[in-house]
């Protein structure tokens, strides 16, 4: 696969603004927290998340900062 790979730009894409592990985090606490709406615990951890300032940890802990 080169850079121009619609793939690969989706990839570095999701990689560099930390989409994978926020859903993987979210996705986690869905399942921990088995809300009765889905969706909006998503909508409401989001903004909580972008009120706070917020970071979150990634798969192995990194930490990600979530931005306005």
């Amino acid at each position: 696969m080169t850079d121009s790979d619609p793939y690969s730009q989706a990839l570095q894409y999701l990689e560099e603004h930390h989409i994978v592990p926020l859903f993987h985090n979210l996705t986690a606490n869905i399942v921990y927290h088995q809300p009765a709406d889905p969706v909006q615990y998503i909508i409401d951890e989001i903004e909580k998340l972008v009120d706070s300032g917020g970071v979150f940890k990634g798969d192995e802990g990194e930490i990600h900062p979530i931005k306005k």
